[in-house]
């Protein structure tokens, strides 16, 4: 039985040719078993980044955002040929202002990215940027290795979406 690296290098070696060329299916005829083992465990390791991000998404209560009258919104999802689960979170900081917090678990660890949606059309975009280089800021650590405690990953977010409800640039009208 092959290894899975050499497998993967296998697969690499045949990945410009057409689809299903003879090559590719005297590949995956000889290789049958391994391929099956390989996509066994990458389907594992996807559950256990979905459990991971929906562990951090529970411990990250987000009531007393929503109770202070800010529109929260929190949507998972797995890309299907892609190997990371991505949590987004988009909270109104202003009534043309979100701040979309994205969430992203690899297996080399956890990072977040952070940008501005539904912005208006004006040369003020400038002093969104400079506000969300200040969010990022205040978040401390962009990344967590992968094993890393879910209340530890939400502590982070939390302290992004509070400096992003204490702004202190003053938001263009």
């Amino acid at each position: 039985m092959k290894s899975a690296m050499e497998v993967i290098e296998d697969a690499k070696r045949l990945e410009k040719r057409r689809f299903l060329s003879s090559e590719m299916l005297a590949f995956f005829q000889s290789n049958e078993e391994d391929i099956e083992s390989l996509l066994a465990k990458i389907e594992a390791i996807k559950m256990d980044m979905a459990d991971r991000v929906n562990n951090v998404r529970e411990a990250l209560d987000l009531l007393e955002v929503e109770e202070q009258g800010r529109k929260v919104r929190l949507r998972n999802w797995t890309p299907a040929y892609q190997l990371y689960d991505i949590c987004e979170i988009e909270i109104q900081i202003e009534k043309y202002f979100y701040l979309l917090i994205e969430t992203i678990l690899t297996p080399q660890g956890w990072r977040f990215k952070v940008s501005a949606r539904k912005l208006w059309k004006r040369p003020a975009e400038r002093n969104n940027q400079r506000a969300i280089s200040w969010y990022e800021a205040q978040a401390g650590p962009r990344t967590f290795p992968y094993k890393a405690e879910p209340s530890e990953v939400a502590d982070l977010l939390r302290r992004l979406i509070k400096s992003a409800q204490t702004d202190p640039f003053s938001l263009p009208e």
